[in-house]
């Protein structure tokens, strides 16, 4: 299809042995640039591009122990920003570095191949970054951060045969996943995609302090900048669950006869899923109608430890601990969730800076009890909007505080 479009200028680099043995490769994006952009200047042209997906090139930590390994900035937006300063001053005019797939999740990426038919060479291009440790059988590990968005990516678009398994050394989801390291680059990377799925802006940019100094970097007004990466990350989230999803489901034989294999991806969100029960035991779940939405629900506070619940019509009351709030480390008492929902409840259903106890909006206490509340009513919805500066933690189910005779 680019016959005749493409032309191919060859280009050797080699490293002294002398110099260095680090294989790291932190420097290629600038050797890269130099090149691409003394080729451009001989056709008189003032840009290069660099195409990479938005997710890989902010690069946000997926965990502690994998900030060093996964820090590489080749294409981080403030490097190719830093790029174009420096061609410009030395070549003394305007010369652009930029990622035209900033804005774009790798599964996004797939997309423009779907839509242009170009699908079939997905196979021929390589991704792994362990590639001293791979041979013509298996071209991909299947472990480094490199293999895993990339099979999430064809695994979204069910597009299989254009990505085959066969190519992969360990299988992501059903394969035991030998070394620990890889174990944790593997478990970090699903949790971080389960953590951007809902997150509000408020703990997103507290949590990701580095997209601070992004945004200044992207040719548009910062507070524009901010929201699109804040949606670029929670689509990759989405992108990402629903694969898992597909998973579970695709492989409900081995799961139903207990036969996941040990240390497998599968296993550790199978056990992700049972520890979340643990967490937030219930004695009861509400029997809510079909098609019942938060904006349907009444959450009445009517004692220190108990509530009244309204549901179009239905009317039944429950403990604190029936509902899911134990406090596990105290018996049965109820959790600081519990309490959380509380202040809630005092202030007409919304929490922000200005309520009575703030310091209880901690952001984990807000997610953990979204989860509670999800898990009692049955319902995926979240409960509570997302953070908004201006009016705070804002409930889509309506509460009342009628304690000590409050109306």
């Amino acid at each position: 299809k680019l016959k005749g479009n493409l032309l191919h200028i060859p280009i050797w680099v080699n490293k002294d042995k002398e110099l260095t043995k680090d294989t790291n490769q932190r420097t290629r994006s600038f050797l890269f640039t130099m090149l691409a952009s003394s080729i451009a200047l001989i056709f008189k042209i003032n840009k290069i591009k660099f195409y990479e997906n938005g997710i890989v090139s902010t690069n946000l930590p997926i965990s502690e122990q994998l900030v060093g390994a996964r820090a590489s900035r080749s294409t981080h937006p403030k490097s190719l920003f830093n790029f174009s300063k420096l061609l410009s001053r030395i070549l003394n005019k305007e010369f652009a570095v930029t990622n035209p797939f900033y804005w774009k999740t790798k599964s996004d990426v797939i997309e423009l191949f779907k839509k242009h038919k170009f699908t079939n060479l997905i196979k021929y291009a390589n991704s792994c970054s362990h590639v001293r440790t791979t041979d013509k059988t298996y071209t991909h590990c299947g472990v480094c951060s490199q293999c895993v968005e990339r099979r999430i990516a064809t695994l979204y678009h069910n597009i299989g045969e254009n990505d085959p398994e066969e190519m992969y050394k360990t299988q992501l989801f059903t394969d035991t996943i030998k070394k620990p390291e890889d174990k944790v680059m593997v478990e970090s990377y699903i949790k971080h995609a389960q953590l951007l799925e809902n997150i509000d802006s408020f703990e997103f940019f507290q949590r990701f302090g580095e997209v601070n100094r992004i945004v200044s970097n992207l040719n548009m007004k910062s507070s524009i900048a901010a929201e699109k990466i804040l949606k670029l990350h929670r689509r990759h989230g989405s992108q990402a669950i629903k694969v898992i999803e597909t998973q579970i489901k695709k492989n409900a034989d081995i799961i139903a006869r207990k036969e996941v294999k040990q240390n497998s991806l599968l296993q550790m969100i199978l056990n992700q899923s049972g520890k979340n029960n643990k967490n937030h035991p219930l004695s009861h779940q509400f029997p809510i109608p079909e098609d019942t939405q938060w904006n349907d629900i009444f959450i009445e506070i009517f004692s220190k430890d108990s509530a009244k619940i309204k549901v179009n019509g239905k009317v039944l009351t429950f403990t604190a601990i029936d509902m899911g709030f134990r406090d596990r480390r105290k018996g049965d008492l109820p959790n600081k969730q519990w309490d959380l929902l509380v202040s809630f409840a005092e202030s007409d259903g919304v929490l922000n800076w200005n309520s009575p106890n703030p310091k209880r909006a901690a952001q984990k206490d807000i997610q953990t009890l979204k989860r509670i509340l999800c898990t009692f009513f049955q319902l995926t919805e979240p409960p509570i909007h997302r953070y908004n500066p201006q009016t705070g933690y804002v409930t889509k189910f309506k509460l009342k505080d009628s304690r000590y005779g409050k109306s």
